[in-house]
């Protein structure tokens, strides 16, 4: 018999999750490692046109994107591919990428695996309340993006697409 604790099952309810603004736009942490485990985390990403972070890489996690509504363009490795509410990408760990959200803006599921990926959402992101896109933002200073992102296992590229 194991005498290691199980994670309790997690039913997150619509509206619910920590909440940061980052790159003008809404990341709700609705699975964080520690509920799973440490298997992954899901984010819900509410983003507009101007929401696309630099084009960068995950050291250790593989990250996913769900389109929930609006669309967005995908860039792994060079080549774009547009997804539509559905449409589900996922891109393994080491791989250069990034996504520009569509005119319109995109919501989106990010799923990392393993977990870990919330905590660099947390410290890059300010808390906000309420619902919907949170006020435009200054861009954040590169470099400090770019050291803060590689303490978190993740690095920096190049600049967004389209900049």
């Amino acid at each position: 018999m194991s005498t290691t604790a199980r994670p309790a099952a997690l039913v997150v309810r619509a509206g619910r999750g920590d909440s940061r603004a980052l790159l003008s736009s809404r990341y709700s942490v609705l699975a964080a490692s520690e509920d799973t485990d440490g298997a992954l985390c899901v984010i819900e990403m509410e983003a507009p046109a101007s929401g696309a972070p630099p084009v960068h890489r995950h050291e250790a996690d593989a990250e996913g994107f769900l389109v929930l509504a609006g669309s967005m363009d995908v860039l792994v490795e060079g080549e774009t591919t547009t997804l539509q509410p559905g449409d589900f990408a996922w891109i393994p760990a080491g791989v250069a990428h990034s996504f520009a959200p569509a005119a319109e803006g995109v919501r989106a599921l990010v799923l990392a695996a393993p977990g870990g990926f919330e905590r660099f959402v947390r410290a890059a992101g300010t808390p906000c309340a309420g619902t919907g896109l949170p006020a435009p933002s200054a861009p954040p200073d590169p470099a400090a993006m770019a050291a803060l992102a590689a303490e978190h296992g993740i690095t920096i590229l190049g600049p967004p697409p389209g900049a």
